[in-house]
C-alpha cells in the first residue's frame, strides 16, 4: 500500500514502534532489507515517483515484511512533519547531488533541512548520508559539524553495495564513497541550533581577525 503524506502522517499516529526514514528509497532496495533486518522498527520509504513507489511496495509484499510504510512525498516535506525526537535512523543514500552551481539550492541537505532531521531524531539517533559526488559530501560533513547537537563521523561501516543499486556500478568505475554518520548528542530547539552555529562562525571570523592584527 502506498501513502500520501497526510494518509502517512495519520498511519503514524498510532504507531508506537521506533522510526526509521530513508529519504528518495528508490525501488525499495535497501528499505526493504532494512525492514527484513529490522523487524521490531518501522521503515518509512520516501519516494516522489510513483512508479518507483510501487516498485517499493511490490518488493515489501514478496519478500513478506508488514513493516514497511510507502510514502509518496518528497522528504523535505516528510520530515518537518515528524512527531520531535520520534526517529532512530535518517538515511540518505545517493541523493541526486544538483551538480549546477545553480542548482544547488534544491539539494536535500540544506541547513533549513537539516533542523527539521534534528528535531525528528530521538537522543542517539543518526542521520546517515552517502554520496560519490565529493562536493556535496564536503556540504553535508560542513553542515553537520557546524551543528552542536551532533557528532559526525566521517567513517563507517557501510557497504556502499547494499545500500542502492547504484552502489555496484559506482565501485566498478573506482568512484569514491563518501560516507557520513551524524549523531544527535544533546537536546534542543531550532534556536539553540541557530545561536550556535552564530556563536560558532563569530568566533571563527574573531579568530582570523586577530591573525590579521
Amino acid at each position: 500500500m502506498i501513502f500520501d503524506l497526510a494518509g502517512a502522517l495519520q498511519r503514524l499516529a498510532g504507531d508506537d514502534r521506533p522510526l526509521e526514514v530513508e529519504v528518495g528509497c528508490g525501488r525499495g532496495h535497501f528499505a526493504v532489507a532494512q525492514a527484513q533486518a529490522q523487524r521490531d522498527r518501522l521503515i518509512v520509504a520516501c519516494e516522489l515517483k510513483s512508479d518507483r513507489c510501487r516498485s517499493t511496495a511490490d518488493r515489501a509484499a514478496r519478500a513478506g515484511v508488514d513493516n514497511v510504510l510507502v510514502v509518496k512525498t518528497r522528504g523535505e516535506e516528510l520530515l518537518p512533519q515528524l512527531r520531535s525526537q520520534s526517529v532512530a535512523v535518517v538515511h540518505i543514500y545517493f541523493p541526486d547531488p544538483w551538480p549546477k552551481t545553480r542548482h544547488r539550492r534544491r539539494r536535500l541537505f540544506r541547513w533549513d533541512h537539516l533542523l527539521a532531521m534534528v528535531e525528528a531524531l530521538e537522543l542517539g539517533g543518526e542521520i546517515r548520508f552517502v554520496t560519490d559526488f565529493a562536493d556535496y559530501g564536503l556540504q553535508a560533513r560542513v553542515l553537520t559539524a557546524l551543528y552542536p547537537q551532533l557528532r559526525t563521523e566521517r567513517q563507517s561501516t557501510f557497504d556502499a553495495r547494499t545500500l542502492s543499486r547504484y552502489g555496484p556500478r559506482l565501485e566498478a568505475l573506482g568512484k569514491t564513497i563518501v560516507h557520513l554518520t551524524a549523531t544527535r548528542i544533546a537536546l534542543g530547539t531550532e534556536d539553540d541550533a541557530e545561536r550556535g552555529l552564530m556563536n560558532m562562525l563569530c568566533g571563527s571570523a574573531h579568530r582570523q581577525a586577530q591573525q590579521q592584527q
